[in-house]
């Protein structure tokens, strides 16, 4: 099974990743440029889960890369079942955030999660809920 992480840049979406696989296997509070996968075992199932590159609010972003990143994300998953889940910061969320999310959305997904984090981006201490 694949999980693809999707959302803004700092949105928490590595802390996430390595908070569902049990360990270290992203490296949070770095930028993520490229998609990487890792896999792990999650209730005797096996599940790859790729981490993605956030998308920006302020244009600092390349968003054509952006886009062809989070295309190339689904390659990197397992044939099969795949789910997106689109990691939100709830204590920030904008209608610039909305409008980046409709501008980023290059995926026709039927099934997508959602999960609203809450963090300091600054300290590797992460709430999530």
């Amino acid at each position: 099974m694949g999980l693809v992480l999707l959302g803004r840049r700092l949105a928490g979406k590595s802390s996430l990743g390595n908070l569902i696989l049990g360990r270290n296997e992203f490296e949070a509070g770095k930028k993520t440029t490229r998609c990487v996968r890792r896999y792990g075992w999650v209730e005797g199932v096996r599940l790859a889960v790729v981490d993605t590159p956030g998308w920006s609010l302020f244009g600092l972003a390349d968003a054509t890369q952006v886009k062809q990143e989070i295309l190339h994300s689904v390659m990197l998953c397992p044939p099969g079942l795949q789910m997106f889940l689109l990691v939100i910061p709830v204590d920030s969320f904008s209608k610039r955030d909305r409008h980046a999310l409709e501008e980023y959305s290059v995926l026709e997904v039927n099934f997508t999660l959602q999960h609203f984090n809450k963090c300091d981006c600054n300290a590797k201490k992460r709430v999530v809920g």
